[in-house]
């Protein structure tokens, strides 16, 4: 019984942890903000939900970077391989980012400046 509840206690401790991090994450790619284009170019079953992974990568002043995000399990209207959309990103720390699924890149833009979008076109 003792030990349930400091197991309890301690996954209470890690979630907030998490959460705090993820929001740090995200305020500081809000502060530092740039767009670039992303291409899916795998997607898996995460074993621990029920959600799909979806691989990208997109680029940033001559560097490639991998990522990966989440869609539904039964979300069929994301292109998982050869995908194009937006990347929101930190210009301070390329890594943090997130592809904006929802947010298809029109046929019309190829390519994005090396330093990224400020605004998506």
């Amino acid at each position: 019984m003792v030990v349930n509840i400091i197991a309890f206690v301690i996954g209470i401790i890690i979630f907030f942890i998490s959460k705090d991090s993820s929001n740090e994450r995200k305020n500081e790619r809000k502060q530092h903000v740039r767009y670039s284009i992303g291409i899916t170019t795998d997607v898996h079953h995460n074993p621990r939900s029920s959600s799909k992974i979806i691989d990208f990568q997109y680029s940033f002043k001559d560097t490639t970077y991998t990522s990966y995000g989440t869609i539904g399990w039964l979300d069929n209207t994301v292109n998982t391989k050869g995908g194009k959309y937006y990347v929101e990103f930190s210009y301070i720390n390329p890594k943090n980012c997130k592809m904006l699924f929802d947010r298809p890149v029109p046929m019309d833009i190829i390519s994005s400046p090396d330093t990224g979008w400020v605004t998506i076109p």
